[in-house]
Formats: C-alpha cells, structure tokens, sequence
C-alpha cells in the first residue's frame, strides 16, 4: 500500500483525487494540504511514499516547494500535477527534483501509473522522471 500525500488548493479536487486512487486498490491517502506551508509542516510528521502538489497552490513557488520538501524527506518521490501545459512549468519541476509531472487533464488515465513509478526507484536532485 503506498502513502500519497496530497497538496492542492482545491478542496473538490483532493476530495475526488483521494477517492480516485484508494479506488485503485493500492493507494491510502495519509494527508492532504491546500498550500504549501502547511503542506510542508505536515509532511514534517507524516510517513509517506509519495507526495502530489499542485504547481500553482499558494506559498512558495513549485521549484522551491520541492526543494524544501526534499530536505525534509531525503529521497521522497514528488509528482507534480497541474493544469498548466507550458513545457517550462514541467522543466522547472523537474529540475527542482520532482519525480514526474501529471496534467490534471490526464490525471484519470496516468496519475496512478506515475505515482507507482515514481515510488519504484529513488528521485534524485534535479532529476526523475518526466513523465
């Protein structure tokens, strides 16, 4: 069972994403956040496999969100999912040391697949997947 941790300023879409993946049958939701201070002070106590922010919450901007998020948990797999197709959001991500990257629009049909992967092999600093 894999512990995702959901970080987006929608609270419909954590509702519907959180159901989505425990429908999948290998997903427990262990926390969610709508920003991205508080999603880094919960992090902070939480034991998770993996994390999901959205690339536009508030707080910091994405690049230094990952970046904070990883010193606090050396290793964790971060997908960043988004609605903003520009491939420099996606470069910055993964730059940062995001695991993969998601658009919400094809969220019901990759995000799972993703979070798996991303959690099959250890996300580096300024690498991982670009999925």
């Amino acid at each position: 069972m894999l512990r995702v941790f959901i970080a987006d300023d929608h609270p419909l879409y954590r509702r519907v994403l959180s159901a989505f993946l425990e429908s999948e049958g290998d997903f427990e939701i262990a926390g969610e956040a709508g920003d991205g201070e508080t999603a880094l002070a919960v992090l902070e106590k939480l034991a998770v496999d993996v994390v999901t922010f959205d690339i536009s919450m508030p707080g910091p901007p994405i690049g230094k969100l990952i970046r904070a998020a990883r010193r606090l948990k050396k290793g964790l797999p971060i997908v960043v999912v988004t609605m903003l197709e520009h491939d420099r959001y996606r470069q910055e991500a993964i730059d940062a040391g995001a695991s993969g990257f998601v658009l919400k629009k094809n969220a019901s049909t990759e995000l799972a697949g993703v979070l798996r992967k991303a959690c099959e092999k250890p996300a580096g600093p300024g690498g991982g997947s670009k999925e």
